[in-house]
Order: C-alpha cells, then sequence, then structure tokens
C-alpha cells in the first residue's frame, strides 16, 4: 500500500470513529423532587437529617431494575443525577422543611451543631419495577435534644404504570415524601410531649 492510500484509509478510519461517537446516545438524569404540601407549623425546630444508609445494590449512579424474583438489571443510560444516598437526604430534608412549616432542615454535612432534633433512616429496599411501581422501605429514628426518642419503619409502593423512567424517578419522589410525612408526625408527637411536659412537669421534676 502506497504511503497516499495509506494516508487515506487512516482519515477514513478516523471518520468512522468519529461518526460512531458522535451518534453515541447520551445517558439520562433524573432526581428526586420535593413535593410535599405545607403542613403543621413548629415554631422554628432545628432539625439535621444524617446520612442516609441504603442497600449496596442500589448505591450506583444507574437506576437499578427489580426483575423477576432476585434478577436486576443495570441501566447505564438512565441514572440519577447525584450520589441516591445524598439525592434521598436532601428531598427528605427539604420535605420535612415544607411538612413542618417553618422548621429548619438540613442535612448531616452543614447542620446544626445542636439541633433539636436529629434524623436517622436506614433503607432497607429501593425497587424500580419498570413500568409497574417503587418500592420504598425504611427504618428511622428520630431523637431529641434531651435524648428522648421514636422509632418506625415506613413500607411504601408508589405505582408507576407508565413505561419511562421519568415516571419511575417521580414514583421514588413520591415515596420519600410520604416517609417525610411518617417523620413529621413523629416530631409533632415528640414536641407535644414535650409541651405537656412543661405545663405539667412529673413529680420527680418539681
Amino acid at each position: 500500500m502506497t504511503r497516499r492510500r495509506l494516508r487515506r484509509w487512516w482519515l477514513a478510519a478516523l471518520a468512522v470513529l468519529l461518526c460512531a461517537c458522535s451518534s453515541t446516545p447520551s445517558p439520562h438524569y433524573y432526581v428526586l423532587d420535593r413535593i410535599a404540601a405545607t403542613g403543621t407549623p413548629t415554631s422554628g425546630l432545628s432539625i439535621v437529617v444524617e446520612a442516609v444508609a441504603i442497600p449496596a445494590e442500589v448505591d450506583r449512579p444507574q437506576f437499578v431494575l427489580r426483575g423477576n424474583a432476585s434478577e436486576v438489571a443495570i441501566d447505564d443510560m438512565h441514572r440519577w443525577a447525584a450520589p441516591l444516598q445524598s439525592g434521598i437526604a436532601e428531598a427528605l430534608a427539604s420535605d420535612l422543611a415544607t411538612r413542618l412549616g417553618d422548621a429548619s432542615v438540613a442535612t448531616g454535612q452543614i447542620g446544626d451543631a445542636s439541633p433539636r432534633y436529629r434524623v436517622s433512616v436506614e433503607v432497607l429496599g429501593f425497587e424500580s419495577r419498570l413500568g409497574e411501581e417503587t418500592r420504598l422501605d425504611a427504618a428511622w429514628h428520630v431523637r431529641r435534644q434531651d435524648g428522648i426518642a421514636s422509632s418506625g419503619r415506613s413500607t411504601l409502593r408508589e405505582p408507576a404504570p407508565a413505561r419511562d423512567f421519568s415516571a419511575l424517578a417521580a414514583a421514588h419522589s413520591r415515596a420519600v415524601s410520604q416517609l417525610a410525612a411518617d417523620i413529621a408526625r413523629t416530631v409533632v408527637a415528640l414536641e407535644s410531649e414535650a409541651a405537656v411536659s412543661r405545663v405539667h412537669p412529673p413529680p420527680s421534676a418539681r
């Protein structure tokens, strides 16, 4: 092969490579939206949502789709815009702030050093079933500054019948919002108990 033909061959190969690269589709990115409605005012409470623990199998940028039995599929073309762990924490903090009226809610990285409440969450299950539903199973713990605490578990299923990933992301957002509602109710209950104790302290505190 002559030098001129060799040069033409390399140019043609380079053109094919560039064409292939330019036609490769880019991944789609999704976020967990904050969708809570305004709830009960709580006199400016400060709350910190600590780091959220998530299962190892979903601790990745890609959507992990649940199939039959123990089968999962990792979809590289549809991804979370932020690490799922921090995305859940941020959405949860935002929803709590809205549901608790004028509460100041932050995540552990930027939270108050001595908040009125600390919230810890362990996600036990985070399932995405394309064209069907999402499932969120979470254990949570709410601890007041004086050491009084309450724990609970929320098992939530949200329909996502549309066979697209935007529907899955929206369903997960609704589930996180419902988790925030469960935690917010507990915070309100603990605040009510504290108010009663201030008005009617136990005999040992009098």
